[in-house]
């Protein structure tokens, strides 16, 4: 600016005046960011064309927002964020630049999509070896896709088609193993893996049975099989006979009639 003084129509000597005129810090960035997942980090990362700008930023509480605030920060907040909701919510972080004197208050705002909760998976948690068509499912949710693991050790799927429910046959040998699952929602959002643990159980061996093969009519007699830990018993008897004892376990007594037959036991 050029200043001329003025007095009695005599002007008087000119006065140059210098005026910096420094620019409003403005967010380069964009202030609507990408959506992200619940229990996602949300990351951004302030910029200004503002040579020396600072940015410092608060959020306040959200409702079903954890954690729940008001927080603030420097920058970048990488926050982890956790929607208790099944619907996406909008979280607003005010920005206050600051560069050269000027400041300037700006919101961004981001989405924080729900994620599906961890699944409960039903089913069977124990297998005989060669077992078919075992189903295991979790509740359904028709905007979903549901993605299943296997182990080998367990067996192989041959029903899964990405739904809520798959089909397998158990492995040919014993062995163990968690089964697992994720849900993908309408959102994109993949919520923690659903396990079930589960067992391939081989049958057990051929064991003879002890016991007298010769008896007199109308007697009695002792007869077992080897006792496997958790195992149950189905007794088969000859015509007219009967048991005394736990039907289920390895030992029974038999009271026999007068006729004769065979013996047999499944365990």
């Amino acid at each position: 600016y050029i200043v001329t003084p003025t007095a009695n129509s005599c002007p008087g000597n000119t006065t140059n005046i210098v005026v910096t005129v420094n620019p409003t810090p403005i967010l380069n960035n964009t202030l609507t960011p990408a959506d992200v997942c619940s229990n996602t980090v949300f990351s951004y990362t302030p910029t200004s064309l503002t040579t020396g700008t600072t940015f410092n930023w608060t959020r306040a509480a959200v409702t079903n927002i954890t954690p729940l605030g008001p927080t603030s920060g420097t920058d970048n907040p990488n926050e982890t964020l956790v929607n208790t909701t099944v619907a996406p919510i909008a979280v607003t972080y005010e920005y206050a630049l600051s560069a050269n004197g000027c400041s300037n208050v700006q919101n961004v705002v981001v989405n924080i999509k729900p994620e599906p909760a961890t699944p409960v998976i039903s089913g069977k948690a124990d297998l005989c070896t060669g077992e078919t068509n075992i189903v295991y499912d979790v509740p359904a949710n028709a905007s979903s896709v549901f993605s299943w693991t296997v182990p080998a050790a367990v067996g192989t799927k041959t029903f899964d088609f990405n739904t809520n429910a798959i089909i397998i046959n158990a492995a040919a040998v014993a062995g163990s193993g968690n089964i697992s699952m994720f849900e993908t929602n309408s959102y994109g959002c993949t919520g923690p893996a659903g396990l079930k643990a589960v067992e391939v159980h081989a049958p057990s061996a051929v064991s003879s049975i002890t016991g007298n093969d010769t008896v007199c009519a109308l007697s009695s007699g002792i007869y077992s099989v080897p006792l496997n830990a958790g195992s149950v018993y189905a007794w088969t008897l000859p015509l007219g006979a009967s048991l005394t004892g736990d039907p289920a376990s390895n030992s029974i007594t038999i009271n026999f009639s007068t006729f004769s037959g065979n013996i047999s036991v499944k365990e």
